[in-house]
């Protein structure tokens, strides 16, 4: 069972600057997990967003998922509450998604101060916290949205996925024998 491994209290953090994002990632998580696990499955996952009634946030901090889903904004609102320092000191991992929206304006300013803070209330060694993980399709340059994240002398460290696309082309002529393509054959 996840929770007598895991424990009680928050593990990871995942940060999306779009609560569409967020919510369907919950969606996506709860369905699978409740499919291969049932009504109790062994990882728990909540949402918190601007939008989350205040009986869900305190049903959240009496009983801390294991994956809290949130906004920046909701994240540094948590972290200027004394009492939600303990729930989030155990955190190990905070993956931020769409990381190259945050990098260069005052949301990711304001992530990067909350990221400091959470570094520094975490139960782990002294100012390592929880391991950032970046996430971006469209990221450029890579190395500096990196060290962004990173924060102030901190390692970080680049994975690149390269996913050459392959393209397929036909040409259909009128004239020619099967002008037509075959029924459920997609051409680019």
């Amino acid at each position: 069972h996840a929770e007598q491994r895991l424990g009680h209290g928050i593990h990871a953090l995942y940060i999306s600057p779009l609560r569409a994002l967020a919510h369907d990632l919950e969606k996506n998580l709860r369905v699978p997990l409740a499919g291969a696990f049932g009504e109790n499955p062994p990882i728990s996952v909540a949402l918190r967003t601007g939008d989350t009634p205040q009986s869900e946030r305190q049903r959240q901090f009496n009983h801390p998922p294991h994956l809290l889903l949130t906004t920046p904004e909701s994240l540094g609102l948590m972290l200027s509450q004394e009492r939600w320092l303990t729930r989030l000191s155990r955190c190990r991992w905070v993956v931020v998604d769409e990381v190259h929206a945050l990098a260069e304006n005052k949301r990711g300013s304001d992530l990067s101060l909350s990221l400091e803070r959470l570094s520094l209330v975490s139960a782990h060694a002294p100012g390592d916290g929880p391991q950032r993980i970046g996430l971006s399709a469209t990221v450029s340059p890579a190395h500096e949205v990196a060290a962004f994240l990173a924060g102030v002398g901190r390692d970080c460290r680049v994975v690149e996925s390269e996913s050459a696309k392959r393209v397929e082309l036909a040409v259909h002529s009128p004239l020619g024998r099967n002008p037509y393509p075959e029924i459920g054959r997609a051409h680019v």
